[in-house]
Order: structure tokens, then C-alpha cells, then sequence
């Protein structure tokens, strides 16, 4: 993973924001261990699979962190990775695995997560282009930090681990997992072919 970055826009970090930060962090996620990414101001969009369009309000919008987190595991301490958005009123967690699908668009970058055993595609918005290129770096490394615990876990234990907890991604019927790739076919049309698909995000900032 790169340094841990707590306020991207400053050549350097004083230890009263340091410190802010963490205890922003930690009042939502006890089991945060390391930031890695803060971007003050994001909007979250849902995705209405029904209508097939975006929603016209946010979901949330607030201070996006990307983190490292420490779990304990099949009785073993586990690291991983995870992303909240945060308000003074309610915040929004999205751990990461190694399977998380995303992809960008300009300020946009949408995801796909599992929620009462329905998938649901969701889409940060950013200020700008250089945030959403940063956040997607940071979600990459996460997963590529991830992979290579697993896989050497794997070789020496001969066991899978799960580095998030199981009912984060619960295990779903055959209905469910045809209705995820339902989602995923048609968010990957329009991102490949539809340029409106973003639009109605964009004119929202």
C-alpha cells in the first residue's frame, strides 16, 4: 500500500487534523487501524434497478475515508480494507474484498455490494477527476493488499480465509444471483455505451 494520506490537499499533516480524523473514524468503525485516503466532500447516488435510472437526491454525501481495518478471524487477527462516508447525521460503510466490482467514469465511480441479500449499485461523485482517479488507486491497491494475503495464506494453511466478516456478503439463492447479473449486465452496458448514464449524477454538484 502507498503512505496513508489524512489531508491530500496539504504538503503535510499536523497532528491536530491527525488526531480529528482518527476520532472521526473511530467514533463509526472501532476496528479502524490506518488511514489511507480523505477526501472532504462526496455524494453518494443509488441506483434504481426498477426504473433503471439514478436517484435524483444523494443517498448521503459527507467526508469519504479509505482505511485499513483489523478483524479477528477464524481466531487470528486479520487485516482489511474498507471505505465510509461520513455527516454529522448518519454515515455509510462499504468494506472491501478482493471480488469488489467498480468502475470509473470521469468524477464518477460506481460499485456494486451486497445489502439484505439484494445487490445494489451505488456511485460516488467527486469534485473532481483527480479524486476519483486517487480513491479508485486507493480501492486497487486495497484489493491487490488483499489478494496477495490470501493467497499465501492459502499456500501455507491450505485453508481460505475470509479477510471481511461473512455476513457482510451473505450467500444468496439462484433468484438473487440471477437478478445480480441482471445489474451487473446492465451497468456495464451503460458505462460501456451510454454516456447519459453519468449525466444525471454530474448535474447534481
Amino acid at each position: 500500500m502507498s503512505t496513508p494520506i489524512l489531508h491530500p490537499n496539504s504538503a503535510s499533516t499536523s497532528s491536530q487534523i491527525q488526531l480529528k480524523l482518527s476520532q472521526i473514524l473511530l467514533q463509526h468503525d472501532s476496528n479502524a487501524k490506518r488511514l489511507y485516503e480523505y477526501i472532504y466532500h462526496v455524494k453518494v447516488f443509488r441506483y434504481n434497478s426498477t426504473v433503471m435510472c439514478w436517484e435524483n437526491q444523494p443517498f448521503i454525501e459527507g467526508s469519504l475515508f479509505g482505511y485499513e481495518k483489523q478483524l479477528i478471524i477464524n481466531n487470528q487477527l486479520r487485516s482489511s480494507f474498507a471505505f465510509t462516508v461520513i455527516n454529522k447525521m448518519k454515515h455509510f460503510l462499504q468494506d472491501l474484498h478482493v471480488d469488489y466490482r467498480e468502475q470509473t467514469s470521469k468524477c464518477c465511480l460506481c460499485f456494486e455490494i451486497t445489502q439484505n441479500n439484494q445487490y445494489q449499485i451505488y456511485s460516488i461523485h467527486f469534485s473532481n477527476e483527480n479524486e476519483c482517479q486517487r480513491f479508485h488507486m486507493f480501492i486497487k491497491r486495497a484489493k491487490q493488499t488483499m489478494l496477495k494475503s490470501t493467497s499465501s495464506l492459502n499456500s501455507s494453511e491450505n485453508v481460505p480465509v475470509n479477510l471481511v466478516p461473512p455476513s457482510a456478503f451473505a450467500n444468496v439463492g439462484s433468484t438473487t444471483t440471477n437478478t445480480r447479473d441482471h445489474l451487473r449486465d446492465i451497468l456495464i452496458h451503460l458505462m460501456q455505451t451510454n454516456e447519459e448514464f453519468f449525466e444525471k449524477i454530474n448535474q447534481q454538484s
